[in-house]
């Protein structure tokens, strides 16, 4: 009775039906689920909420601003299942957040977007103060995966989020500037952050499975780029049959040599491994390219040279389909192919593993 008449002075159907519950919850169980539940809240109770990315929100609390998996009830009940588990032992909030940052792994870089740098040009006083100390404290957060959220759940379930392999955004406030704020954009796979204004959303790279293939294999190592050039200097123009040549000037680029470097250093900067102030550099030469119009074909030849000694050449050829109904212009389409052709020349040398080699000290 008097259990009956102290749960009818609780106010509400669904206060008294827990107070039931939590009087006669002998084993325990109820109060476990409510603690994760309380756990839950500060994850999903943003007093804002936005769709920000494939899976994520963002929201305010406390005056703070993080990022929030829209997962988050998945990877909160995850936390509750670490925190009691059959066993009985259990984690300390300090032991899920070092194993949450452990995620992390190797340390970001964390990149600028051209209307972030166009953002800070504009402005200027304590404002422009303001904003360069957020974007060193992001990039700082990018190096260790420590971001200064409010919540430790929220934390833990941002670098979960994280070590699925989803993008994760966090948002910095910045007052008094048309922004209000910059993000800053991070991923597993490219080891890469983009710092980016509130109002954009940046073309976020993405890792290719070369690009994965050398990151393994470069195991940390990192390298410079040094000149890279052809058999023939400054080599901009291959012949095409009897009726003119093919440039890589349509693709902004001067040189062949330029065009093949570019996107090779994009495939190292993706795998983590370039470093402007590395003590080894690694140079390239063109040894050949010519092109194919009976095939069709481009054909290329590379040697790359580490200054730890090692050679690394490279003989690769593109082939494609020309278009039936387009025969009268096939120099136009071999051009057209130029840009694929180089993509699969430098994916075809982060996969060689003999290319990983050149990094090592």
């Amino acid at each position: 009775m008097f259990l009956d008449s102290l749960a009818e002075s609780v106010n509400g159907s669904l206060f008294q039906a827990v107070f039931q519950l939590l009087v006669f919850d002998n084993g325990g169980m109820v109060k476990k689920a409510l603690l994760c539940l309380a756990m839950l809240l500060p994850v999903t109770g943003c007093s804002s909420v936005k769709t920000v990315g494939d899976g994520m929100t963002v929201g305010s609390a406390g005056g703070g601003i993080y990022a929030t998996p829209i997962a988050a009830v998945g990877t909160a009940l995850s936390i509750g299942a670490d925190l009691f588990s059959p066993g009985g032992s259990s984690l300390t909030q300090v032991e899920m957040v070092e194993k949450a940052a452990g995620k992390w792994g190797t340390p970001h870089s964390a990149i600028e977007t051209a209307q972030t740098i166009k953002l800070k040009e504009s402005l200027s006083g304590d404002v422009l103060a303001k904003l360069s100390t957020t974007i060193d404290r992001a990039k700082e957060e990018a190096k260790t995966g420590h971001f200064q959220t409010n919540d430790k759940s929220a934390y833990i379930a941002l670098l979960n989020e994280y070590d699925r392999g989803n993008w994760i955004t966090i948002t910095y406030p910045i007052e008094n500037t048309s922004e209000k704020a910059i993000k800053m954009w991070c991923n597993k796979a490219t080891y890469q952050c983009m710092i980016s204004t509130a109002s954009e959303h940046p073309d976020l790279p993405a890792l290719t499975t070369s690009a994965a293939t050398l990151k393994k294999s470069l195991n940390g190592a990192t390298a410079s780029f040094g000149s890279f050039d052809a058999y023939e200097p400054n080599l901009s123009k291959v012949s095409c049959g009897l009726i003119g040549g093919v440039s890589p000037f349509m693709f902004g680029e001067k040189t062949f040599a330029g065009m093949v470097k570019k996107n090779l250093l994009k495939e190292v900067v993706d795998a983590s491994g370039y470093a402007p102030d590395s003590s080894i550099k690694i140079s390239g030469k063109l040894t050949k390219i010519d092109i194919s119009v009976l095939r069709p074909e481009w054909n290329f030849g590379m040697e790359l040279v580490s200054t730890n000694g090692k050679i690394l050449s490279v003989q690769e050829k593109y082939r494609f389909e020309f278009e039936f109904w387009n025969n009268h212009d096939k120099c136009g389409q071999i051009q057209d192919a130029l840009p694929a052709a180089v993509k699969d020349l430098t994916e075809k040398i982060a996969k060689n593993p003999g290319f990983a080699e050149l990094f090592r000290p």
